[in-house]
């Protein structure tokens, strides 16, 4: 984890921002956490350290805008996880409207159909594809027995 840590550190210096302790704190958090989070989830986890509400939203804002972070927004929330993650060729979310747990959905055929619809709108509209979201909301498995 320290060398991804250190990796982000890099691009935030490099962007001419301070890598304060409250930020390495914010990305320790969203890195432990391995999972989509909103900012007041993460503000609960890190408010014992004395770092506001105000900052988590200033460090995920740069966060997101440095590429560290991508923002998946819901209805009227948004959601963090890490750019590394959200790199996949295929990147599918779903939300479980019950439990409203976010995860992601990984398939190698997924994978190939996604590559097809992306040549297909690609070439059919003269578009370049480079980050899409597809969000799918049901109920999970875990909700549904």
């Amino acid at each position: 984890m320290e060398e991804l840590i250190e990796k982000y550190k890099k691009i935030i210096e490099d962007a001419g921002q301070k890598f304060t302790t409250q930020k390495k704190i914010i990305l320790d958090i969203i890195i432990e956490g391995n999972r989509h989070m909103s900012a007041n989830e993460i503000y609960n986890l890190v408010k014992e350290k004395n770092i506001g509400l105000a900052t988590v939203y200033r460090a995920l804002n740069s966060f997101t805008e440095l590429g560290i972070l991508k923002e998946i927004k819901i209805d009227s929330t948004s959601y963090y996880e890490l750019k590394i993650y959200s790199g996949k060729a295929m990147h599918v979310h779903f939300k479980c409207s019950k439990c409203k747990n976010i995860f992601d959905i990984d398939d190698k055929n997924l994978i190939l159909e996604y590559i097809k619809l992306n040549n297909l709108v690609e070439n059919k509209f003269g578009v370049e594809i480079k980050d899409a979201d597809i969000m799918l909301i049901g109920v999970c498995s875990r909700c549904r027995s």
